[in-house]
C-alpha cells in the first residue's frame, strides 16, 4: 500500500503539525499490520488529495504497489462548543487503475481546550511577543512536552490506530488476491 502524506483541508492552527505527525504514526501503526506493507509516498509539493489521478501517474513504475491510501484532514466539527470531533476522511486507490476501493472516515472527539492545551500556548506567545518576529531565529519556542504526550498528540495516534483497524476490515472484501502465475512448459519454450 503507496500512503500518501496526510493532507490538511481542515483550517485549523493545529493542521499542519497533525498532518505531519499522523503520517508517521499511521505508516508505524501500519507496519504492524500482518495484512498491510505500506510504503510511505513522498510526491512533494504538488500533493492534493481533490485530484488523485496525478497519485497513479506518479506510482505508475512501481510494480510492488497495489493501493494507495490517500488521507485527508477535515475540518473540526463541534457540536458543541466544549467538545471537538477531528475527522479524516480516507480513499483507498486501484495503484494502476485509479478506481477507488473504498472511502470512509475515521475521528477522535477531543475536549476543546485540550486541543490546545500546549500547542496553543506556543502559537499565542508567537503572536502576542511583539519582539517575536525580529528573534525567531535566536529563539525557538516549543511546547513542555512531546507531541505525542499531548492532548492533541494522544489523538493524532488514536486516529492512526483506527485507520489500520478500518483498513484490516475493509482489506479481505476487496478481493485482491492475484492469480496465481502462468505454468509454460519448458517445451513449449525451448529452441530446436
Amino acid at each position: 500500500i503507496g500512503m500518501a502524506p496526510v493532507f490538511d483541508a481542515g483550517g485549523e492552527q493545529f493542521g499542519p503539525v497533525v498532518v505531519q505527525h499522523l503520517t508517521l504514526f499511521a505508516y508505524q501503526d501500519l507496519l504492524e499490520s500482518p495484512m498491510a506493507r505500506p510504503m510511505l509516498l513522498s510526491p512533494g509539493g504538488v500533493y492534493s488529495p481533490l485530484d488523485a489521478s496525478w497519485l497513479v501517474d506518479y506510482v505508475h513504475d512501481r510494480t510492488d504497489l497495489d493501493l494507495l491510501l490517500v488521507a485527508t484532514l477535515k475540518p473540526v466539527t463541534n457540536p458543541a462548543k466544549e467538545r471537538w470531533i477531528i475527522p479524516v476522511e480516507l480513499l483507498l486507490l486501484n495503484a494502476r487503475s485509479g478506481e477507488s476501493m473504498a472511502t470512509w472516515t475515521v475521528s477522535v472527539e477531543l475536549a476543546s481546550h485540550k486541543a490546545l492545551l500546549e500547542f496553543g500556548q506556543v502559537i499565542l506567545e508567537q503572536g502576542t511577543q511583539g519582539r517575536y518576529s525580529q528573534m525567531k531565529g535566536t529563539y525557538k519556542i516549543t511546547p513542555s512536552r512531546e507531541f505525542e504526550k499531548q492532548p492533541l498528540g494522544k489523538a493524532t495516534a488514536h486516529l492512526a490506530k483506527s485507520i489500520r483497524e478500518t483498513l484490516e476490515a475493509k482489506l479481505p472484501g476487496l478481493n485482491l488476491a492475484k492469480p496465481p502465475a502462468q505454468l509454460v512448459p519448458v517445451s513449449a519454450t525451448a529452441a530446436p
